[in-house]
């Protein structure tokens, strides 16, 4: 669960904000700006919904970062991880001719991340694909604690997931399209 006790401020900080053409938008410039306390879960979900919105842009991802466990408010890999502390950060770059703005609200008890601009040729779409289940080892340790034969369970194994996203970029205005491998991630399995 998440604690949501700094959501209004980063909103605040983030609603309105206008990303010109040719400019890299950074997540934790912005909420560094504002010297906003935060805690970590909500900046990840934060950057991850704002990363699910980019996803159907053609705007360029700069930097982005898997928080190597799969959150319950996105399918696995598309969550965003952003560290205030280190060099993570989620970036992207508007790459269109017009600027854009960032649009973020709490609508019916819901985060919602809208970017707006005027309204072009290109439209964007992504997959989770090649999605790959990776086994747990089984560890075994002895102990003379217990009798020869003996076994005890003590901690059950859970698969680990290796996923890949697509974007798949259209342009309205011609045959044109376009499809690039955003990211491969790693959610280890606990063995």
């Amino acid at each position: 669960d998440l604690n949501l006790v700094d959501l209004p401020k980063i909103i605040d900080s983030l609603n309105d904000q206008v990303i010109p053409n040719g400019q890299i938008f950074s997540l934790k410039e912005k909420i560094q700006e504002h010297n906003i306390t935060y805690h970590e879960e909500i900046i990840d979900f934060v950057a991850s919904l704002l990363y699910s919105v980019v996803l159907q842009t053609n705007y360029e991802i700069i930097e982005r970062h898997s928080q190597q466990k799969i959150p319950n408010y996105l399918e696995a890999g598309i969550e965003a991880k952003v560290d205030m502390n280190s060099e993570k950060d989620f970036k992207f770059k508007n790459i269109n001719d017009t600027p854009s703005i960032l649009k973020v609200s709490l609508k019916d008890n819901a985060l919602l991340v809208e970017l707006y601009s005027v309204p072009n040729k290109v439209k964007g779409k992504y997959q989770v694909l090649e999605k790959e289940q990776v086994t747990p080892r089984t560890i075994y340790r002895y102990s003379t604690s217990m009798d020869v034969g003996e076994e005890e369970l003590v901690q059950e194994g859970v698969p680990g997931l290796k996923v890949s996203v697509y974007r798949t970029v259209s342009d309205k205005k011609g045959p044109y399209e376009s499809q690039e491998l955003v990211s491969t991630d790693y959610y280890p399995p606990t063995h």
